[in-house]
């Protein structure tokens, strides 16, 4: 019997997330009958799921296959664990039906993407590659001159500058924090650092500090004073840095200084594979927040509290450089230390802050401050213990928050999470090691004067806002007296006034009958076309454009709305998701990517990717992954037959013309060649996991006038439809029932002015579907 990795999953169907599992090629094919009882399987999931679900442990190829379990549909819970196995020697199972090269090769590019991807229902955090090779452009090792150093830090303050504006989380990469990565081993931190801590002891995997949102609630920990060496060694219990006994120094070794010298050489047969008995119960998690010593009239400051291994992280150069990008000064810094496989409970901070991951892993979920109603708020922390199986009679508001508007992202060693003032977050530790993390706060200047003035841990409530919902439990209190309907009509009215005052626009929840239909590009002459065509056919038609001012084709909200975007910055594109996520939480059922730019020029957008790429491809697979869980029906990406790769390669250097002269037809027929290939690898990914969702890519024709035919030379007598007739051809998959959409899943779609229809297998496009599919993830 070996040991091997496997997943419990709690799905509502098993044999679903099974054939997606092998059409991904994430199981393990010679294994027997996994050694594993029911009652095991079921008390693996306690806590986590209903008695009715469909508990299942399957065998996994490799570490991200967890990741492709958790994206698939219909999956309710996932642990990871490993168990003994039989392993078949003798005869191998025949083999299975080779994948179709779509399925394969997209999904191979996919199925290493953190939660957050493909299907999650949660979108994904951008990221920032600030690293000196990324400011060189990856041309060979960095010289690291006096003057390349002060031009890099000027590049970097100038991104830090544009994430502190956006207000939205970002993983940064390649930031200097130091040598901490390669120095802290666990052992190493157990010998050096000699300190007394108060850690945190919980009999359970999620520390919940209930204490900090309701009155009278004890919090499910207990402090416990102990060495910071044994809180280390008992984090690293039964992981692969296990810690030698040898090298740990106790609270009563600590005492006496020859109690120490003899501990730390002494060592006898079996001692450092003596483990440490627990406090509470077996399967305890521990938890460190360092915390300002003596009266607390100030914040932690990390160096001080750790002298012996802070010159190992650089705080100094973190500070000066979001000091040169932005109002933030520097509040405090905390070290975070963290047993494996660890959830801390969903809060806010007042503060900005950025979060060092150092040692370890954890899977960080984000939510924006517009979701606090739906987060069930007490004091900072919301009340929801389990953000991944709520109970749902008593959070039904949270699924809203949890489907809409959450973002994910993995937080590996030597990465930074920009977490932004009011933004909740939720961490999990994972399985394979601690973790340990380094937390700096930031003040922002203007606030400085009425931020609370004994907040040590960045977490106090303003006390201006306090106050304001003081008065409104006050205001609550007095209409209590009046019967209804008065007493509705003017707590509205009360509310009303308070946000038309504040500035604050009400995030209205589609409530319509009409099926909801999304438009990418509106303000073009096809895309226009499109919105008319789709409100004529009855449809509440999502216009969106770069421009408010577009024209709507029908009666604002009742016919549809416009939504403002700008396709060519990725902070633009997820915060527009986010919000149609959350506004047609009931599903959209078609969505039609038109959006098109032609720069005369070569133009590199902020992500530093050529404009045509970005608008034309990127956007649109950001906006099926984005949309995904809304149930879509069908998804049209427009393309064209004049579609050509022109010389160009799948490889950002090549498509953003590095080297080489820029030609605006050859990256528009480039990008509209990807679109065909996106539409097969989007069409193969929904197949995998079972969805009945119908992807085409279209050639609406040349229309004269249109900004695309502009921007390419063709004159009017070039034109072969009307923007009608355009849309026309661009909307055969919506129009096309249900039954005969079937056969055109994955297809090339055109149509003539008179509206003969033609559509072709592009299947030649298939080999190309991973190297897109990697460099769109890379991107996204």
């Amino acid at each position: 019997m070996a040991e091997h990795r496997v997943v419990c999953v709690a799905a509502q169907s098993a044999k679903r997330v099974k054939t997606a599992l092998q059409g991904y090629d994430a199981l393990v094919k010679n294994l027997v009958g996994i050694g594993i009882s029911a009652e095991a399987a079921a008390a693996a999931c306690a806590g986590m799921v209903d008695a009715a679900a469909k508990v299942v442990y399957f065998p996994l190829s490799d570490d991200a296959a967890c990741e492709t379990v958790l994206a698939l549909d219909g999956v309710l819970c996932v642990s990871q664990d490993r168990i003994p196995v039989k392993l078949k020697t003798k005869q191998e199972p025949p083999a299975s039906k080779a994948a179709p090269a779509a399925v394969a090769a997209a999904a191979e590019a996919m199925r290493h993407q953190p939660p957050g991807g493909a299907f999650h229902g949660c979108a994904g955090i951008e990221t920032l590659d600030l690293s000196l090779e990324a400011w060189r452009g990856g041309e060979g090792a960095p010289s690291g001159s006096e003057c390349e150093q002060r031009e890099w830090r000027v590049w970097t303050s100038r991104r830090l500058a544009a994430v502190a504006r956006s207000n939205v989380p970002v993983l940064l990469k390649g930031l200097p924090i130091g040598r901490c990565v390669e120095t802290w081993d666990e052992t190493r931190l157990a010998a050096v650092v000699r300190k007394k801590v108060a850690a945190q002891v919980c009999p359970h995997r999620k520390i919940d500090l209930a204490g900090h949102r309701a009155k009278n609630t004890r919090g499910n920990f207990a402090f416990h004073d102990m060495s910071f060496s044994e809180l280390v060694a008992r984090c690293a219990q039964g992981t692969a840095h296990r810690v030698p006994r040898v090298a740990v120094r106790t609270l009563e070794d600590m005492s006496s200084e020859a109690a120490t010298s003899v501990h730390a050489t002494a060592s006898t047969e079996g001692d450092d594979e003596k483990a440490f008995p627990p406090i509470a119960e077996e399967g305890e998690r521990y938890y460190l927040r360092s915390v300002p010593e003596g009266k607390m009239k100030a914040g932690s400051h990390f160096p001080a509290l750790f002298p012996t291994i802070a010159d190992d992280f650089d705080l100094e150069a973190l500070n000066s450089l979001v000091a040169a990008a932005s109002p933030l000064a520097y509040h405090s810094s905390a070290m975070r230390v963290t047993s494996p496989a660890t959830q801390l409970w969903t809060h806010y901070d007042i503060l900005d802050n950025l979060l060092v991951q150092v040692v370890g892993a954890k899977h960080c979920s984000l939510w924006p401050p517009a979701c606090e109603p739906d987060l069930y708020v007490e004091g900072t922390s919301s009340r929801v213990d389990d953000i991944h199986s709520p109970h749902a009679t008593k959070y039904p508001r949270y699924r809203h928050a949890a489907q809409a508007r959450r973002m994910e992202v993995m937080l590996n060693a030597g990465e930074v999470l920009y977490i932004p003032a009011l933004w909740f977050h939720h961490t999990l530790s994972t399985s394979d090691r601690m973790s340990i993390a380094v937390n700096v706060f930031y003040e922002a200047a203007p606030l400085r004067a009425v931020y609370h003035a004994k907040d040590v841990y960045a977490n106090k409530d303003l006390p201006v806002g306090v106050k304001a919902v003081e008065a409104a439990l006050r205001t609550a209190d007095s209409l209590a007296a009046l019967p209804q309907p008065f007493q509705a009509f003017y707590a509205m009215r009360a509310a009303e006034v308070l946000l038309q005052r504040c500035g604050v626009q009400r995030a209205a929840v589609y409530e319509g009958s009409k099926k909801v239909a999304v438009v990418t590009g509106a303000g073009g002459r096809i895309g226009g076309a499109i919105c008319a065509a789709l409100v004529d056919q009855g449809y509440f038609v999502v216009a969106v454009a770069r421009r408010r001012e577009v024209p709507f084709p029908g009666e604002p909200g009742e016919d549809g709305c416009v939504r403002v975007c700008d396709l060519a910055c990725g902070r633009s594109v997820a915060a527009c998701i986010a919000d149609l996520r959350h506004e047609f939480r009931g599903g959209v059922a078609h969505l039609v990517n038109a959006a098109a730019v032609v720069p005369q020029g070569k133009v590199l957008t902020g992500e530093g990717v050529e404009l045509q790429f970005a608008v034309n491809v990127l956007s649109y697979h950001r906006f099926i992954d984005g949309l995904a869980p809304l149930g879509l029906q069908t998804v049209t990406n427009i393309a064209s037959s004049w579609a050509s790769w022109d010389g160009l390669s799948l490889t950002l250097p090549s498509l953003n013309f590095e080297g080489v002269k820029y030609s605006p037809a050859k990256a528009y027929r480039a990008s509209k060649q990807a679109n065909r290939v996106l539409t097969r690898a989007w069409q193969a990914l929904f197949d995998a996991d079972g969805r009945d969702v119908t992807v085409v890519s279209a050639h609406p024709g040349a229309v004269a006038s249109s900004n695309v035919s502009s921007a390419l030379g063709l004159k009017p007598h070039d034109a072969t439809h009307t923007p009608q007739q355009a849309a026309t051809a661009s909307l055969v998959a919506v129009t096309t029932p249900p039954p005969a959409r079937a056969d055109l899943k994955g297809k090339f779609v055109t149509a003539s002015p008179d509206g003969e229809v033609h559509a072709q297998t592009d299947s030649a496009l298939d080999t190309h579907c991973g190297p897109l599919m990697r460099l769109l993830r890379t991107l996204a």
